[in-house]
């Protein structure tokens, strides 16, 4: 049986909102840069290739993804920018983790708190409480499909913070 692995990122630090500013549209602010150079030269550190990478469509978390994507040669990856996943409860983003394409094994999944820190908390059973920016966390799993994820069936690998 094969592997399927999730990494699951909450967002870099943003910018704080501008007046009518859409949420949506917050850029990283310079923490934000900082922590993904930090995280950047802790996952190459790891075995942290993922060949499937889903991110909200907030751009705090388009940029959060393609720095990644710039800073780590995953180019390779198939990239896609899910609008779901920007205010998906953590079942939601569940679903969407069912329906990931089987010739993909490992899936970056880039959101928000609270749902991708409980999306975490689910399907391994273990408690994190509400992730930091620039949290991620490997997670495997022993199934053949993505379909089959779901409460408990996770293994914590990893817990990675740029500090």
């Amino acid at each position: 049986m094969e592997k399927k692995e999730l990494y699951l990122l909450r967002h870099a630090a943003a910018q704080e909102g501008i007046y009518k500013q859409q949420d949506l549209n917050r850029d990283l602010s310079q923490e934000g840069l900082n922590q993904l150079t930090i995280l950047a030269k802790k996952l190459q550190l790891m075995d942290f290739h993922p060949d499937f990478i889903l991110a909200s469509n907030a751009k705090r978390c388009r940029d959060t993804a393609s720095f990644l994507v710039e800073n780590l040669g995953l180019s390779k990856a198939t990239f896609l920018i899910k609008e779901e996943i920007y205010e998906a409860s953590s079942s939601q983003l569940l679903q969407l983790v069912n329906l990931i394409p089987e010739n993909h094994q490992k899936v970056l999944l880039v959101g928000h708190n609270p749902s991708i820190s409980s999306l975490a908390e689910y399907i391994t059973g273990d408690s994190f409480g509400v992730f930091p920016t620039s949290t991620l966390v490997k997670i495997t799993f022993e199934v053949e499909f993505w379909a089959e994820i779901s409460g408990g069936t996770g293994y914590l690998l990893s817990y990675v913070q740029p500090l």
